[in-house]
């Protein structure tokens, strides 16, 4: 499979693939804000994350056109006030899902992140979801911290 792994670095150029990163925020977050559709979900993470520093997005490309993305936001530790890229969105066309592209994709931003002076990048895996915590350990990421919530409405 031919594709090319691209940095957006243009909030203009990053609009023009927000139906494929709304497939993504929708697929890791699919009770993130049901009145909006997916694109309107990526218009509006793109516009909150416009300019920040750890805010990375990656599309990969084929001769069919967008068939990944991969978006980081900030996430700021609210004790040592490190901020670090959240991998936030991890999209591949179903079509050529496991065949590696996932991976590469994370390998590129793993490697954009360093250049750009981050030690570290983090990922949310959702509870229960094993198949995807396999995943981000063989790709070489560890467990280091569990987040619980307290739903209150």
């Amino acid at each position: 499979m031919n594709l090319r792994l691209r940095s957006i670095e243009s909030h203009d150029e990053a609009l023009r693939f927000a139906p494929d990163l709304g497939r993504g925020l929708l697929e890791s977050y699919p009770a993130a804000s049901p009145e909006l559709s997916g694109e309107e979900l990526a218009s509006a993470f793109l516009e909150a994350h416009r300019g920040a520093a750890a805010m990375f997005f990656l599309v990969a490309e084929g001769e069919a056109g967008t068939l990944a993305v991969a978006a980081t936001a900030p996430w700021r530790d609210p004790v040592t006030l490190q901020t670090s890229p959240m991998l936030v969105a991890l999209w591949v066309d179903p079509a050529i899902r496991h065949r590696g592209v996932a991976r590469e994709l994370v390998r590129e931003l793993r490697r954009l992140v360093a250049r750009h002076g981050f030690s570290t990048l983090l990922g949310r895996v959702p509870t229960g979801d094993d198949a995807l915590l396999g995943m981000a350990e063989r790709w070489g990421m560890v467990r280091e911290q569990e987040l619980v919530a307290a739903r209150l409405r």
